[in-house]
């Protein structure tokens, strides 16, 4: 497959994964507030958004051949996912543990951790695998590390690794990807305090930034994505070159 097709079709999914992400993230936020005014009409548009977006992954799955160009859209899906979902984590569950404001959110916690696992379609999920209640450390855990959860980190580097290993020269990005699997898997989330949990965050999306960098090199040369993709990559990175990835 030529470089720019594998690139194009990569950042395809990459970019209809983005929008139907940040479709649900604004419905589910949007669904807290007390505003009345528009709502129905911003449900509906959201709804259509993330009605296309799957649409066409789920055509992209059952009309492709099993070969290179599926896997740069699984590739590239899987890491837009893995990185989403941190991201969500990180901004909306982890500014909830701050011990200052523990006081103020209580009579609230559920609502919000469960309004965390609905902006990523978690919370049957989560429900039918835990068998408990909804609360933060559960909440954190299943989204970072279940292993059978489409849009929990853990299940999309499994499954990039899995799609790497048949593409040529991927080494180097199957031991990345597996050190990243591996460390979340080990992690007690449920011990993290808050800053050590957007510590945590920090390392795994650099080592995902890099892992996009990885796939540039070897598969993309000459057609890297355009700037405005990656220079928010590029800007984060440079804001958190004090930290290291050595476990990731």
């Amino acid at each position: 497959m030529l470089s720019r097709v594998a690139d194009n079709l990569y950042w395809m999914a990459r970019y209809l994964e983005r929008t139907e992400n940040l479709a649900r993230l604004v419905d589910v936020s949007a669904g807290l507030m007390a505003e009345a005014t528009a709502k129905r009409t911003r449900y509906a548009f959201l709804g259509h958004v993330t009605s296309c977006t799957q649409t066409l992954t789920g055509m992209f799955e059952g009309i492709f051949n099993e070969g290179d160009a599926l896997s740069f859209l699984s590739i590239g899906r899987n890491i837009e996912r893995a990185d989403m979902t941190s991201r969500i984590v990180d901004v909306r569950a982890a500014a909830m543990m701050v011990t200052v404001n523990a006081e103020e959110l209580r009579p609230f916690e559920t609502v919000l951790w469960m309004s965390v696992l609905r902006s990523l379609s978690g919370y049957q999920m989560y429900r039918l695998k835990t068998r408990e209640r909804v609360h933060g450390p559960g909440v954190v855990r299943f989204l970072l590390a279940e292993d059978q959860f489409p849009r929990a980190c853990v299940c999309c580097l499994r499954r990039i690794e899995e799609v790497l290993h048949r593409l040529p020269n991927s080494e180097t990005l199957v031991r990345r990807v597996a050190r990243m699997r591996r460390a979340l898997h080990h992690t007690r989330f449920e011990a993290l305090e808050r800053g050590a949990l957007h510590d945590f965050i920090d390392r795994l999306q650099l080592s995902l930034a890099r892992t996009n960098d990885e796939l540039a090199r070897i598969y993309f040369v000459g057609h890297s994505a355009p700037v405005s993709a990656i220079a928010p990559i590029l800007a984060y990175q440079n804001q958190n070159k004090h930290i290291t990835a050595r476990k990731l």
